[in-house]
């Protein structure tokens, strides 16, 4: 078994969806929730078509703060 994921949800992510969509397969996206719809990164929409698409979404942090220096 081989799990895709990927974190943060920059905008380019949706390339990435896009070629596992074509191959008939999925992966878990984990969101920095707090930049949601900001400048180079997915937006509500985009998060939207993802998850019916097929793919899970989680959550990575709200503003991606470094929790253990």
């Amino acid at each position: 078994m081989v799990s895709l994921t990927f974190d943060d949800g920059n905008a380019d992510q949706l390339t990435a969806e896009a070629t596992l969509r074509s191959l008939g397969l999925v992966g878990t996206f984990f969101i920095t929730t707090g930049w949601i719809d900001q400048p180079t990164y997915l937006t509500t929409a985009n998060l939207q078509q993802i998850a019916a698409d097929g793919n899970e979404i989680g959550g990575h942090t709200v503003t991606h703060r470094i929790l253990c220096p």
